[in-house]
């Protein structure tokens, strides 16, 4: 008679770690990072075992789109994931669980928050008087609007020899008249 041996595994991974962006707002494809999730007897698959959702909705009700990796995305007990395509701006939500290598799950991790803030402000600046060709010191008047966030600050510049606006910019934060 011939004896095979089996391994009994009922026991989940241990749960990833709450996921951190480590990109700047401005960034539409962020790169988020988790502490790296163990498993004690059948191991963590090399390609499928994390399980990455990320949606605008903080309870995943809508909009949740999902990627899977592996082992191979992680080093020195962290993982990590760059989205491939843009995502809008505004708040993005993101979790993660594990799938051990016989299908045992852990639960998702706390979500993690990441704003993006890719899209440039608008900005509508009138001179009130006199002309910039005139007098380098004109008063003006403006409105800048950011669909995700608050201007912050509004630049602008005058050409006097020219007589004309060479450039204006606006920055996330609030405007006042200037």
């Amino acid at each position: 008679a011939s004896s095979d041996s089996f391994i009994v595994d009922s026991t989940p991974p241990t749960l990833p770690g709450t996921p951190i962006a480590i990109t700047i707002a401005t960034d539409s494809t962020p790169t988020w990072q988790w502490a790296q999730s163990t498993d004690i007897a059948a191991g963590l698959s090399a390609t499928t075992a994390y399980t990455l959702q990320w949606s605008k909705s903080s309870s995943f009700s809508s909009g949740v789109l999902t990627a899977q990796v592996g082992t191979n995305n992680c080093s020195g007990g962290f993982c990590v994931y760059t989205h491939s395509t843009s995502l809008a701006d505004g708040t993005w939500y993101f979790r993660v669980k594990t799938t051990d290598a016989v299908g045992n799950e852990s639960a998702y991790s706390s979500n993690g928050s990441h704003f993006i803030d890719a899209t440039n402000p608008t900005l509508s600046l009138i001179p009130i008087s006199p002309d910039p060709g005139i007098n380098n010191t004109p008063t003006l008047t403006g409105t800048a609007s950011d669909s995700s966030s608050v201007i912050n600050s509004v630049q602008y510049q005058v050409d006097s020899t020219a007589g004309q606006w060479t450039a204006c910019t606006a920055d996330d934060g609030a405007f006042d008249e200037q």
